[in-house]
């Protein structure tokens, strides 16, 4: 095996570089399972040279950007390749979990706490909804809501409004 002379061992990426590599590889890591063991595997020209993945990474947007300080797979049922790694920060990290559950609504899928947000309920509200085996819907906007098209309308609403 030959080493590649690079001058970058000791820059923070490297750390980076070496952990998915372990992730990816080394059956004895403690992490495998949820990487190498499913699957997951790094781009080879990046698994044979750091200064390779280097040059990649450090071209994405928010190299650099404070907070933004850990590289994320776009998509979890795919490797660390070209077009599906990105520099995230730790909301987007805990947003973008494999072990996550997603609602689509009108077209826009989100995580319970995405839409916990957008909809400006509490952070639990529709976890514990989803958890009590509550419809997509009913998460989204509480028991008795009428669809009307892409428009949702809660019945209570309605009959408060009502004189």
């Amino acid at each position: 095996m030959t080493y590649e002379k690079h001058g970058l061992r000791h820059c923070g990426l490297y750390m980076h570089w070496a952990n998915i590599k372990n992730r990816c590889y080394n059956k004895k890591s403690p992490r495998w399972k949820d990487w190498g063991g499913k699957g997951i595997t790094m781009h080879e020209p990046w698994k044979q040279s750091f200064k390779t993945f280097y040059d990649y990474i450090t071209k994405l947007p928010n190299y650099e950007i404070e907070g933004f300080n850990s590289i994320d797979r776009i998509n979890n049922n795919k490797g660390y390749i070209p077009g599906n790694i990105r520099w995230a920060n730790i909301e987007m990290q805990n947003n973008n979990k494999s072990n996550v559950y997603k609602i689509t609504y009108n077209g826009k899928t989100q995580n319970l706490a995405q839409w916990a947000k957008e909809l400006k309920l509490g952070k639990d509200t529709i976890h514990n909804r989803h958890r009590k085996g509550w419809t997509d819907i009913e998460c989204l906007f509480g028991k008795g809501v009428v669809k009307n098209d892409s428009v949702s309308i809660s019945k209570r609403h309605t009959r408060k409004n009502k004189k």
